[in-house]
């Protein structure tokens, strides 16, 4: 049955799932426009408006909604910026002709569902293929190894992207980092920022990142964002645009986590190489516009490293740095425990969106029952005051 409305963003999976079983498969603006002809008297006024990113709302939300469906295993894709629905995809409407957004829903926060099609392979099969056995080689490695073969994907890459850097950028510091999630290029022209193939859990992004002063970073992003649509046309992908964390900012692509072996290793080099292409002149001209400030010659007296203020202030440093890093997707998860301390942290020292960010991604029942509700309440004050300072 149809969908027939959309009212929130999570309503368009299902109206994104009954498209693609009609189109089978469609490149990115084929699949917008499909969207918008069949859908587009249900589109609210508001959704046609752009967010803060600079991209419009429907579109937005039509590109994560096909984000969550590869997730779980209903979508996926055909080559670089096809999409397709997957076997899977296309029984779940068969077996449910009535399902409305929230059955869909519930299928998605399934674990067991959503664990059995990822480890089976069927996210990355497309039309045709049931028969098929699935391939391995769309499961990532685990256990003991998996640091090891990400890393040498992470080489794969950074050898494919040194012959690939267009010529306007080709003095590229490249730097796969081992025993990290990330493989940067750096530019001596954008200070305090980088370009970025980050493998997180769940998702790989080819980004650049701004992670200098808050007020520069947002000031940049701005002179980006009017560039966000034509980016996206010239990617064949879309482009979000968007703060990222509490100071920080991107401009990014958001991918479905993709296997690593040779192939994909030369396909993400070639993405990398297009995506700094495409934006580097734009990069010039925002940080052109908006100049790193010169640090004052004034000299301020500083604590001695090794007095007891200096090593306070180093672990002070240390454990703000590590909840940045969990943030970002650069670390593992720590127990539910561990995510309340850090919200108590971040409540004391003002950091505010953090503490709130962190209290979001602590389950209830982990915790004492106590202890949860104390956090819950400092967490209040953490998003009251940053919507204040904000």
């Amino acid at each position: 049955m149809k969908p027939e409305k959309l009212d929130v963003a999570t309503d368009y999976r299902l109206a994104l799932l009954w498209l693609m079983d009609r189109l089978g498969s469609a490149r990115v603006s084929e699949a917008m426009a499909a969207f918008e002809k069949e859908f587009g008297d249900l589109i609210p006024a508001e959704h046609r408006e752009t967010n803060e990113g600079g991209n419009i709302r429907w579109e937005h939300s039509v590109a994560w909604s096909r984000y969550v469906l590869v997730q779980a295993g209903l979508m996926g894709s055909g080559g670089r910026g096809v999409w397709t629905i997957t076997p899977a995809g296309k029984e779940w409407l068969r077996e449910n002709p009535r399902a409305n957004h929230a059955d869909l829903a519930a299928f998605i926060r399934s674990p067991t569902a959503r664990r059995a099609l990822s480890q089976i392979g069927i996210e990355a099969r497309q039309i045709g293929e049931f028969e098929k056995p699935p391939p391995t080689a769309t499961r990532r490695p685990r256990g003991a190894n998996r640091v090891e073969r990400r890393d040498e994907f992470l080489a794969q890459v950074a050898e494919h992207l040194s012959s690939q850097l267009p010529t306007q950028a080709s003095h590229g510091e490249i730097q796969p980092i081992p025993g990290r999630n990330w493989l940067r290029v750096d530019y001596a022209e954008f200070p305090r920022s980088h370009y970025e193939l980050r493998l997180a859990r769940g998702f790989d992004e080819v980004a650049f990142h701004l992670e200098g002063k808050r007020e520069l970073n947002l000031a940049r992003l701005a002179h980006l964002e009017p560039h966000i649509e034509k980016l996206s046309a010239s990617l064949d992908y879309p482009v979000i645009a968007e703060r990222w964390g509490a100071n920080w900012a991107r401009v990014a692509i958001d991918l479905p986590p993709a296997p690593w072996n040779d192939k994909q290793a030369e396909e993400y080099a070639g993405l990398l190489a297009h995506f700094i292409d495409a934006t580097f002149p734009l990069l010039q001209e925002a940080f052109v516009a908006v100049p790193s400030r010169r640090r004052s010659r004034t000299r301020r007296t500083q604590t001695p490293a090794d007095s007891p203020d200096g090593r306070a202030h180093a672990l002070l440093d240390q454990h703000v740095t590590q909840i940045r890093t969990f943030l970002q997707g650069r670390s593992h998860r720590p127990s539910d425990e561990v995510l309340c301390d850090w919200v108590q942290f971040c409540y004391t020292f003002e950091l505010f969106d953090e503490g709130y960010e962190l209290f979001n991604l602590i389950v209830p029942s982990a915790v004492n029952a106590w202890l949860y509700g104390r956090v819950r309440k400092l967490a209040q004050v953490c998003r009251i005051r940053a919507q204040n300072k904000g």
